[in-house]
């Protein structure tokens, strides 16, 4: 189903995906792409061998997609069978931005990835005609992680937007009225649970059992459901990972990058090494102006 649709390659890729971004309204008319992160290949730099390589992983990748998106078709399908859809709050989000952990040339099993090992086009090409099936354990190119997370900087593992700044649907027929509305409140995963309780009228007990419960560190978004130019609640959020860290809070966001190359993370470097990056989010939404 999907063969040849990514043969334009990863950097005509963004261009497409940022035109179909502004023509929705999901980010500013004048959104600019930032320069293609340290060590990824410009697509036309590719031979054809490796190119047409790249185009097989991302293949997989959106028919894997496309299957998990009917199967949760199913389970949309099944609720409007049992008359609960209407009733039902779905949530949809990614976890973190899209994946740079197959390198620059992708690998045919991302075991190579947890035991610091980089797989080349040479050995991935002896598993072209398998590619998805049982036989791998496959990731894509890290330039297309490039492309998934247009218009942002770097990838998962990273806290710059690129790593941070996800999709998130929330659909309830009967309590959101407000179809198709974009709202742009900051918020983190942290405020999905505090919301659907609010949704549903439950405070949250603080013991259970004679055991006090755990703080509940995020807040309700149920605020911005009717009120769509609202400013944000949200308090100051802190993110860290794999030294890589940072803190947003009334629109700012300081950033500390340790290492924006994920499929080198076991290769350690001095912490002390790392300097501070400072982005006014509110008017530089893609962290373009330090």
């Amino acid at each position: 189903k999907y063969r040849g649709r990514f043969d334009l390659g990863w950097d005509k890729a963004r261009e497409e995906i940022l035109s179909r971004q502004k023509k929705l309204g999901i980010v500013p008319a004048n959104a600019v792409l930032p320069p293609r992160p340290a060590g990824l290949p410009a697509w036309d730099s590719l031979s054809d061998a490796d190119k047409k390589m790249a185009a097989r992983q991302m293949e997989a990748f959106a028919a894997e997609l496309d299957r998990a998106d009917q199967e949760f078709g199913r389970i949309l399908g099944t609720l409007k069978k049992l008359g609960e859809y209407d009733n039902t709050i779905v949530v949809v989000l990614s976890d973190n931005g899209a994946s740079a952990e197959g390198g620059p040339e992708g690998t045919f099993n991302e075991a190579y990835f947890f035991n610091a090992k980089s797989a080349t086009n040479e050995i991935n090409r002896r598993f072209y005609d398998e590619w998805g099936g049982p036989g791998t354990y496959p990731h894509y190119s890290a330039a297309w992680a490039m492309a998934g997370n247009t218009p942002f900087k770097y990838f998962k593992q990273t806290v710059h937007e690129g790593g941070t700044h996800d999709p998130l649907i929330i659909s309830w027929p009967r309590g959101i009225h407000a179809a198709g509305g974009i709202r742009s409140q900051f918020h983190h995963v942290n405020d999905i649970m505090p919301t659907l309780l609010d949704l549903a009228g439950i405070t949250p007990p603080t013991q259970v059992d004679g055991i006090v419960q755990q703080r509940v560190d995020g807040i309700s978004m149920r605020y911005s459901l009717d009120h769509p130019q609202a400013p944000t609640r949200k308090g100051a959020q802190y993110f860290e990972m794999y030294g890589n860290r940072g803190i947003w809070a009334d629109g700012w966001k300081a950033v500390l990058a340790h290492n924006t190359q994920p499929w080198t993370l076991f290769q350690q470097r001095p912490v002390s090494d790392d300097g501070w990056e400072l982005y006014h989010l509110s008017t530089d939404f893609n962290e373009l102006h330090d």
